[in-house]
């Protein structure tokens, strides 16, 4: 029995280490906290640093301590924070406060030439080499080769520019990301465009597209002439709803430094303050990693006016691969029909996790 039960534990600590990545962002801190950089794997060493609420950080490696997972994280170039800046800086944090990710420039066997990774799967990360471009300077396919994981460095468009003079005459800085990802996000929209189910649905891709962006002013296009946008924390509208003009939202700068009240957090009741636009970036929006968007049979008690058409659509991501059943979240769009055509009349985020 003790033999299984180690072999159980090894299989665990060996899994957890390969669904980390090469960065990670500093989640489940609060806003005015900061997460403690500790000089070995574990809660009771050293405290090296500290790293703000909103931090992205390069991770070196994870080990398993005890019943946690702790990685080693350092700073990415010009990406740095007080006292966890420097080119040499490492140190270690619990993983469960970071949300992986192995999406971004990267160093190849320690060379900058602006290489750049999409995924990564176990011991190989899929790299771009090359892309064509059409007329209007848009990606229309990319090269791209897997390679082996060890050989890669997370690092900033800045720290993975090279500075030799041949290779990059003019200085310039890393910019090859914003094209590649616009591209697959736009593969990816026309795999769910497949899909014939009318103008709402339609109406609510391109809705999708624009709000990955995180764009006040495009958002705002889509927002309900009359009715607005209504808002919620919490995963059913009612209680709680906030309603925003498509003109407040196309001046969201405007309301930048408004903290607005937004709830209460599930668990301990902490009160929730954000600003509009952090609402918005707080609501899932990564269009390439949808999975499925299903047509909701009950609004989530959103308020329909009345001889008016609504239509609800969840958008859904899977959290793990494995378990799909088990760990996901979703954003819930409603649309209303007015005047001959739909617009966004409610948002909010819906999760599910054990």
């Amino acid at each position: 029995m003790k033999k299984i039960l180690i072999v159980l534990l090894l299989s665990a600590s060996v899994l957890s280490a390969k669904e980390t990545g090469l960065f990670g962002k500093i989640i489940d801190v609060a806003e005015n906290d900061t997460l403690n950089v500790r000089a070995e794997p574990n809660y009771k060493a050293r405290k090296i640093a500290e790293i703000p609420s909103s931090g992205y950080v390069g991770v070196a490696k994870c080990r398993q301590f005890k019943t946690s997972l702790w990685c080693q994280v350092y700073p990415l170039t010009q990406q740095g924070y007080e006292h966890f800046s420097g080119i040499k800086e490492k140190g270690w944090v619990n993983a469960k406060y970071l949300l992986f990710s192995d999406r971004g420039y990267v160093l190849v066997d320690g060379k900058a030439s602006c290489d750049y990774v999409i995924q990564c799967k176990a011991d190989k990360c899929e790299r771009v080499l090359d892309y064509q471009t059409d007329d209007e300077n848009e990606i229309k396919n990319l090269e791209t080769e897997w390679i082996d994981r060890k050989r890669l460095h997370g690092e900033s468009r800045f720290g993975t520019s090279s500075s030799d003079p041949k290779i990059n005459p003019e200085g310039d800085i890393c910019s090859s990301a914003v094209y590649i990802d616009d591209y697959l996000q736009n593969r990816r929209l026309k795999q769910l465009s497949a899909k014939t189910e009318g103008k709402a649905y339609q109406t609510l891709l391109k809705f999708l597209k624009t709000f990955s962006r995180l764009e006040p002013e495009t958002i705002a296009a889509f927002v309900h002439p009359t009715a607005g946008l209504t808002l919620n924390y919490y995963t059913r509208f009612g209680r709680g709803n906030k309603g925003f003009t498509a003109k407040q939202i196309k001046h969201i700068d405007v309301l930048g430094k408004h903290q607005c009240f937004w709830g209460y957090t599930d668990g301990k009741g902490d009160a929730v303050y954000m600003t509009l636009y952090d609402f918005f970036a707080f609501l899932p929006h990564d269009i390439e990693h949808i999975r499925e968007i299903k047509p909701l049979k009950t609004l989530n008690g959103f308020h329909c006016a009345k001889n008016s058409e609504c239509q609800g659509y969840e958008v859904l991501w899977y959290d793990k691969p494995r378990e799909e059943d088990f760990s996901w979240q979703g954003l819930v769009v409603i649309l209303e029909l007015y005047r001959g055509k739909w617009y966004v009349a409610g948002l909010l985020r819906d999760r599910w996790t054990i």
